[in-house]
């Protein structure tokens, strides 16, 4: 879960983001489940509710590896092209890859990595994406 403090965020741009990440079904991305808002007497705050992911980010994984082979770089480039190519036929842009943002869901060969929804700054619906 991912708790969004508004502090001077638009609703309106947070309440697109999520229908947008709502339409994103795909199996490298994490699933969107619900978006709640709560007023709470710090402020108004809105908890996205997504499908759990703990195998860490990629990050981790490469600091705790005393080496990551080429094999590994190019698995995970290839799903992040995959990811990407999936995104902009849906005319979405992800404007913030890097290993921090980047989930594993541990399985049993390799990690499946799972991009998990950054709002609102990471992803921009555009509308001239080819």
């Amino acid at each position: 879960m991912k708790v969004i403090v508004m502090n001077g965020r638009n609703k309106k741009a947070i309440l697109r983001e999520a229908a947008v990440l709502n339409s994103l079904d795909h199996g490298h991305i994490i699933d969107f489940i619900d978006l709640f808002e709560v007023q709470e007497i710090s402020g108004l705050k809105y908890y996205m509710v997504t499908e759990l992911v703990s195998g860490g980010e990629l990050f981790d994984r490469i600091v705790s590896k005393s080496k990551y082979s080429e094999y590994d770089a190019r698995w995970v480039i290839k799903k992040l092209l995959k990811i990407t190519a999936f995104l902009h036929s849906r005319r979405v842009v992800h404007r913030d890859y890097k290993p921090e943002n980047l989930l594993l869901k541990v399985l049993p060969a390799h990690p499946l990595v799972r991009l998990p929804q950054q709002l609102p700054a990471c992803l921009d619906v555009r509308s001239n994406i080819r």
